[in-house]
Formats: structure tokens, sequence, C-alpha cells
């Protein structure tokens, strides 16, 4: 009994001790570009390529899961929002998007620069990438302290259907 006792305050202790933070995990250092990713964090404004031509565009970055990964909401609180997860895998930046096309492509780094990230279709993903309209491409350039472009290319029956542009100023 006296055991059983003792096992209780001690698992009540440990317990306490993750509520209160004292045994959270410690972020790890990822990939450049996915550090580059986190950089993001904040509020980002602009306008868009999109139909009708210069749309205003609003994207919230958010690190989440003790910073292992990159939370992109794309047209917040909109009818079209969507939202990609940004995430080392093995070393290297992925992302799965949750798309308004109503699937989930998954892309890993294709290459980066100093200035830019650019991401592509994973193999072995869930997307049909020749019958299925899907983001089959992003481009990341980093324009300076504060701004940001982006270029999702969509594809459609195999090809390059089109490329929507955002011209982004963090706001926050």
């Amino acid at each position: 009994m006296k055991r059983q006792a003792l096992w209780m305050v001690a698992v009540m202790a440990l317990a306490a001790g993750v509520a209160a933070g004292g045994m959270a995990p410690q972020p790890s250092a990822g990939s450049k570009e996915f550090e580059r990713m986190k950089s993001l964090a904040g509020t980002w404004e602009g306008t868009g390529s999109m139909e009708p031509t210069g749309q205003p565009v609003r994207v919230e970055y958010r690190v989440t899961g003790a910073g292992s990964a990159v939370v992109e909401t794309l047209f917040p609180g909109t009818p079209h929002e969507m939202v990609s997860v940004y995430y080392d895998k093995n070393g290297a930046l992925c992302m799965t998007h949750y798309c308004a096309l109503g699937n989930r492509p998954q892309m890993a780094l294709k290459n980066s620069t100093a200035d830019t990230i650019e991401l592509e279709l994973a193999r072995g993903g869930e997307v049909d990438a020749k019958r299925e309209p899907h983001m089959h491409a992003l481009k990341l350039t980093f324009e300076g302290p504060g701004k940001l472009a982006a270029e999702w290319t969509e594809f459609e029956g195999g090809k390059k259907k089109s490329v929507s542009a955002f011209e982004l100023t963090r706001i926050k």
C-alpha cells in the first residue's frame, strides 16, 4: 500500500512538472532552409496575381510543435483559406499544403540559395500528379528585410497550368 501511494505521488509530481513547463522539450535546430522559414513568423500582407489581379493577400506564419513545424495560413479567415505545414524530414525542408483544391500535395526541397527556397511535389505523396489539379511547386524569394515573394505553380493534367505570385511585406 505504501509503495502504491509513493508511486502515485511520484506520478503526480512528474505530471505537475510537465504542466508547469519544467520538462518541456527543447527545440532543436533544423536545416538552414527550415530555420529560414521560422524567421518568417508573423503577419504579412501584399498583393497577388490571382484573379482579380492585385487582390489583397494576407499570410500568417507561426512556429509550433516546440519549434518542429511552421504553419503558414494563406487568406486566413476567408472561404479560400489554405494551410501549409513546413518541417524538416531527414535534414531537408518539406511541406504539406492543405489546398482549396481539396487535396494535400507534399513538397520537398528542390533547391535553395541565399535568397530563395524552392520546393517541388514529392514522389510517393497522395496526389495523382497526372490526373489531379494540384499545387506542384513553390518558390519563395527573400527580397530584403520584411519583403517576401511567393510563386505557387499549379499543374493540371500533368502540365503547368498557372503561377500565382504574391508580393508580401511583414506587418507584424
